[in-house]
């Protein structure tokens, strides 16, 4: 067994939470190919964990931030950690949609909202 499997079998409940969130976007079997393939980067906490993309625009690159799940203060402090590598991948900004609650964190280490706006059809 690889350390990236024993960290994805640790940290999947996280996961799974995160996606029991997300309004039926991906199944954790999505996600588990996606972090196989390298579409998807793995962010493992000691009791969190994150998935992120990177996502290139015509004019800018994103690195998106798609799920979180865990402890929120450790989460807090991968940020600087999700800078470094979205200054790596040439990105110009951090990205991420999540429950209200997140914004009043996220703007203490710089975020903004810039709002959301979904519709089921």
């Amino acid at each position: 067994m690889t350390d990236i499997t024993i960290e994805w079998a640790r940290c999947q409940d996280w996961i799974q939470a995160a996606v029991n969130e997300a309004e039926g976007l991906f199944l954790i079997e999505d996600i588990a190919s996606g972090v196989e393939q390298g579409l998807f980067q793995f962010w493992p906490g000691e009791k969190c964990a994150a998935i992120s993309e990177i996502i290139t625009f015509p004019r800018a690159k994103a690195m998106n931030i798609i799920l979180v799940g865990g402890d929120m203060n450790e989460l807090l402090n991968m940020i600087p950690s999700w800078e470094a590598f979205a200054k790596y991948m040439q990105c110009d900004r951090i990205t991420g949609g999540g429950r209200i609650g997140w914004n009043r964190f996220l703007k203490q280490h710089g975020f903004k909202v810039v709002g959301r706006v979904e519709k089921f059809i």
